[in-house]
């Protein structure tokens, strides 16, 4: 199973997501890393293991016009990543144009750009546009989808990884979304997609909930607040990379 940790930025810096309530996001008070900059924090949780990839939020561009306010902090992360040997970054960074810039210049570095299309960005009726290699994450509040009505229902429609986002529980330390996460495989199922991989977002607590997913078959899951707080260390994280070079 795939474990990425999650930065998410505003305004230049790392922040601490909460419920997906975006007016309450602060800057990130993290055990690993002495300030919210986006590099000094990604230097810190690449410390803790062999990431494969790394899920960052732009969440200025999600919320705002799409402009390039945190392009060279994305820039610097691809720094870092291409220093570290990670392969991916998954950004989310709603409808921005800028992203194909970012990609060429991550490239340059080694870093694939995986473009990540909220559900939340798309319009009513709007059929999400997804790359052969990007992903569908499909928005949840409490249980209601944030999208364009029916897409989550149709996995006709999805690509071939889709995250099943469940905002309500980010940063909450709820557990992840395993009945929407069995939701969305069953819908999958229906529609003859044994092709598409799930991964979780939002809420996970330790290492037995990532052993739950796992069980489960999930893909893979998105972390950030037990990373930080220390929930999540090198020693509970170490048996999900065995045979992952260091």
């Amino acid at each position: 199973m795939h474990i990425l940790p999650v930065i998410d930025l505003l305004d230049g810096q790392v922040v601490r997501a909460v419920a997906g309530e975006r007016a309450r996001y602060r800057p990130v008070r993290s055990r690993l890393a002495g300030d919210a900059d986006p590099v000094a924090v990604a230097a810190a949780l690449l410390e803790l293991a062999p990431f494969a990839a790394v899920y960052v939020a732009d969440l200025d561009a999600i919320a705002g016009d799409g402009s390039p306010r945190n392009l060279d902090s994305l820039q610097r992360l691809g720094a870092v990543l291409g220093r570290r040997g990670v392969g991916e970054l998954w950004l989310d960074a709603g409808r921005a144009a800028w992203t194909g810039e970012l990609a060429a210049r991550l490239a340059a570095r080694g870093v694939a750009l995986v473009p990540v299309t909220g559900s939340e960005s798309l319009a009513a009726g709007e059929q999400p546009s997804v790359p052969s290699a990007g992903i569908l994450s499909l928005d949840h509040r409490a249980g209601s989808f944030i999208g364009p009505p029916g897409l989550e229902l149709d996995a006709r429609r999805w690509p071939r990884r889709v995250l099943a986002m469940e905002l309500a529980g980010v940063g909450m330390r709820r557990g992840p979304p395993r009945e929407l996460l069995a939701a969305l495989r069953g819908r999958a199922r229906e529609a003859g997609r044994d092709d598409i991989a799930l991964y979780a977002g939002g809420g996970v607590r330790d290492a037995a909930d990532l052993a739950r997913l796992e069980a489960d078959g999930v893909a893979g899951a998105l972390v950030a607040t037990a990373l930080h707080d220390g929930s999540l260390d090198a020693a509970a994280l170490r048996p999900f990379f065995a045979g992952a070079a260091a």
